[in-house]
């Protein structure tokens, strides 16, 4: 019994995670060692997930303004939202080639940004972005090795795309977190 209810109250948080995933939800993308942060290749995809090959337009520069939540969808999030709006996406592969593919759109902002700031920081901010930017692949590594290991042990399909979406939804919040440093730096300048 104990086991039934946990499955339903899990259920219920999977299915508005999933509704509030289609109308603003955030995306993440997982597969990058920290050697390539010394190369100055922030984030590539896992040769595993499934990447959207369409490039997204080089994001605009931002301004104070664009920093703050909006009602809009980021073109990211749109995309998103209309992939897993389509009839074909309503299976579990669909929807996590949806998060897939959008979690790719947020690596490669997150490497448009990153690329930004190190393009305008001074040689001891470079130092330190680069060190954050290492550790915090490091535990994007431990957490997706985490996430992915405990949310794939339970049964039901479900939890697969349980697992992308937070993948997703992680690589999201710092490529928006880079986004704002910049447009902090670049209003401060």
């Amino acid at each position: 019994m104990k086991t039934n209810s946990l499955f339903k109250i899990t259920l219920s948080f999977f299915l508005l995670g999933l509704i509030f995933s289609c109308n603003n939800k955030p995306k993440v993308q997982e597969g990058v060692s920290a050697d390539s942060v010394a190369q100055e290749q922030v984030l590539t995809p896992a040769a595993e997930v499934p990447v959207n090959t369409e490039v997204p337009d080089e994001p605009e520069e931002p301004t104070a303004a664009a920093a703050k939540p909006t009602s809009a969808l980021d073109p990211i999030d749109q995309a998103y939202e209309d992939c897993m709006g389509t009839s074909e996406n309503q299976t579990t592969v669909g929807m996590c080639d949806c998060a897939a593919s959008a979690q790719g759109d947020w690596d490669k902002q997150l490497n448009v940004y990153y690329a930004k700031l190190m393009a305008e920081l001074k040689d001891d901010e470079k130092t330190k972005l680069k060190l954050s930017q290492q550790k915090w692949m490091a535990f994007r590594d431990a957490e997706f090795d985490f996430s992915g290991t405990s949310y794939y042990n339970m049964e039901g399909s479900m939890y697969k795309v349980m697992a992308v979406e937070r993948q997703k939804e992680f690589v999201k919040a710092r490529a928006q977190e880079l986004k704002l440093y910049y447009s902090v730096f670049i209003q401060g300048q």
